[in-house]
């Protein structure tokens, strides 16, 4: 698992929680990041809750306050709609290269 210790205290959340955005999720939890997750498939969400993080709906994580940044870990047709309701939202956006 990769630290991600940057990040640590530093409340970011991870959209998409396949392979790659429940390794990010879980490897910027164990930098001790405070992350939060969504993903719009019911089970994807139960395996992050499973590992530890809380997963969120979208709408949620895009209007707390309490997240600055964003990692965007979905597939490539979704990247942009949530960047840009990331970026309206004033959040700092990281897209994962699909």
């Amino acid at each position: 698992m990769i630290d991600v210790f940057p990040f640590a205290g530093y409340p970011v959340a991870v959209f998409g929680l396949g392979r790659s955005g429940l390794t990010a999720a879980k490897s910027l939890a164990r930098s001790d990041a405070e992350v939060e997750a969504w993903d719009d498939n019911e089970a994807a969400r139960e395996n992050a809750e499973d590992a530890g993080v809380p997963a969120l709906s979208l709408d949620d994580v895009l209007s707390s306050d309490r997240i600055d940044g964003v990692v965007i870990a979905t597939p490539a047709e979704t990247h942009g709609e949530i960047a840009r309701r990331a970026l309206e939202a004033g959040k700092h956006t990281f897209v994962e290269k699909p």
